[in-house]
């Protein structure tokens, strides 16, 4: 008994040097996180901006930055979809992996770039506006807090006018950086926004995950909120699922074509234009 109290003393000795060794910033109270998140979701301002919030807590992460999205879900619920999946692969990443690396910017910005001209391209709109779920764990020691911190953000991304496919997908990538979100105009909203969650392999030192597949025959969607809603996972380093419950007006083939195309002009015709979209005839 002495012994092996003794060698549980060492072990807690050790683990206590291991982590001051690493300098690891106290972990948050992940419970107060997100109450603070949810409150921030009832005050935040449309524009972020939080000047006139005199009451809120110093220290805070008011407005649009770290408040709870409380829009997503705003919208009816009731506009007929059907489901639609788009496999990426080995080929198909390849040209993601070498796009990504020939204009500097990460595989998963890229990756909704190109979702969103290639939506962009089959709905005929100039202007894609994007929903993304975001983990919001940016803060010093908000990686180390139990809580589930996720929750979604906005944008708006120009793919008409000629813009070129890499100015488009190097202004998103920028802006998710930079974290320039939008919030969700739920006045303006028509309910046509692209959502995607991308859920990338994580990474860890010393072990590799292993990603369970995605099931292609499930078909559960018969209602969207969003013209196109859809979760991208990846299986393995050279495979994604892209698994979406589309509007039934959009041809989800037609969405995969587009993808093939956009992916394939990112590395060969960068400066290609995103998305010509016709003027009206005049009547």
């Amino acid at each position: 008994q002495d012994v092996s109290s003794s060698g549980l003393a060492d072990s807690q000795v050790k683990t206590v040097a291991v982590l001051a060794a690493a300098a690891l910033p106290p972990p948050k109270d992940g419970l107060k996180l997100q109450s603070d998140r949810l409150v921030g979701g009832f005050r935040a301002f449309p524009t972020g901006d939080d000047g006139a919030d005199a009451g809120r807590t110093p220290g805070g992460m008011p407005g649009i930055d770290g408040a709870l999205d409380l829009a997503h879900n705003a919208f009816h619920p009731r506009r007929k979809g059907y489901d639609h999946y788009i496999k990426l692969q080995k080929g198909a990443c390849r040209v993601l992996d070498a796009a990504a690396r020939v204009l500097g910017v990460p595989t998963d910005h890229l990756l909704v770039a190109a979702l969103a001209v290639a939506f962009g391209q089959i709905s005929g709109r100039a202007t894609v506006k994007l929903s993304l779920i975001v983990p919001m764990r940016d803060a010093l020691g908000e990686n180390q807090a139990v809580a589930n911190l996720a929750t979604t953000r906005h944008l708006c991304l120009w793919v008409g006018g000629g813009r070129s496919l890499a100015a488009a997908a190097m202004d998103l990538s920028t802006r998710l950086r930079r974290r320039e979100w939008e919030l969700c105009d739920i006045l303006g909203d028509d309910g046509d926004r692209f959502f995607v969650n991308v859920r990338g392999i994580p990474r860890f030192d010393g072990a590799a995950p292993v990603m369970e597949a995605v099931d292609t025959t499930r078909r559960p969607t018969r209602f969207v909120r969003n013209l196109v809603e859809m979760f991208a996972d990846q299986e393995t380093s050279e495979s994604w699922t892209l698994w979406m419950g589309i509007h039934e007006d959009l041809d989800g083939s037609a969405l995969a074509r587009a993808l093939r195309r956009t992916l394939w002009h990112l590395v060969v015709e960068p400066l290609e234009a995103a998305v010509r979209v016709e003027p009206p005839v005049a009547g």
